[in-house]
């Protein structure tokens, strides 16, 4: 077994690589990553094909834009060929980003999905608590970016429980 140690990145298909930038820096607040490391790289090297590349690669995919949630990469890549967001928006479910929150912030965000749509934001449908059957209660919140990718915004509530792992997930164990 390959028991691996955490997320590298996770990333976002996109249709307009600006517009997307904008709302995931300036209405989610994920900041820039800007890559130091080919700086140092000799005049005219060159880097190995890269498969991803190699199969969707274009003047649209190459150069992705890398930013940071939580110490978390998200990269944006621009889709080879645009996709209408409302039929992205109808696949949401299982193809869905998910981050996390403090309880009580994602808590004044589902009291008030009003606000957040006069804001700009794109909140598909109401939140709605998940009980779990031992009781703890954690809520989720929808939203939309531009393109009509689908992400969860999770709350887990505080716990002090033995047996709880760092993350705060009470499925997780230590």
């Amino acid at each position: 077994m390959i028991e691996l140690e955490s997320i590298n990145h996770t990333s976002v298909a996109v249709n307009d690589m600006a517009r997307a930038k904008k709302f995931y820096t300036e209405m989610l607040g994920f900041k820039e990553i800007v890559d130091t490391r080919t700086a140092s790289f000799p005049p005219g090297f060159k880097l190995p094909p890269d498969p991803l590349f190699i199969h969707f690669g274009n003047a649209r995919t190459k150069h992705p834009c890398r930013l940071e949630c939580g110490g978390i990469e998200v990269t944006l890549f621009e889709r080879p060929e645009p996709r209408d967001p409302q039929t992205v928006a109808r696949e949401r479910g299982v193809f869905h980003y998910s981050f996390r929150l403090a309880y009580d912030k994602v808590k004044a965000l589902c009291d008030d999905t009003a606000a957040l749509r006069r804001a700009g934001y794109n909140v598909p449908f109401e939140p709605e608590p998940l009980v779990l059957p031992d009781g703890t209660t954690y809520l989720r919140l929808y939203l939309m970016d531009p393109d009509g990718n689908l992400m969860e915004i999770v709350g887990w509530p505080p716990r002090k429980a033995r047996g709880v792992a760092a993350t705060g997930h009470p499925g997780a164990s230590t």
